[in-house]
């Protein structure tokens, strides 16, 4: 558990390397596209908001590119599959909320080759 809660604070919190964070509401719907990408270009994070809270699909991603989580949020609580990666691309952690209340978790272990 201590170390879902370290991931979660890496994913979320802002990084050192941030430069940019870029907010779009391009269709007018209310809803902002959120982009932090980090000194070099790269997207360290994607998202939405909806009313300033976190709203829909947001994705984190490892300096390689490649993904770290996806998470779901409606309305600012945690709703719905959130889906960790270790930097080889597996699913190292799942964990399903409904309207902020955990519902299940699992953790997946692979052996070093």
């Amino acid at each position: 558990m201590r170390n879902f809660l370290l991931i979660l604070a890496l994913v979320f919190g802002l990084s050192l390397s941030a430069q940019q964070v870029l907010y779009t509401d391009n269709d007018g719907d209310g809803v902002i596209e959120y982009i932090l990408t980090s000194n070099d270009g790269k997207v360290i994070e994607t998202g939405y908001y909806l009313n300033g809270k976190m709203h829909g699909t947001w994705t984190s991603f490892y300096p390689s590119g490649k993904k770290q989580a996806v998470v779901k949020f409606r309305q600012g609580k945690k709703h719905g599959k959130w889906t960790f990666f270790d930097q080889q691309g597996r699913t190292t952690v799942t964990v399903t909320y409904d309207n902020d209340k955990k519902i299940m978790a699992t953790q997946n272990q692979y052996s070093l080759k």
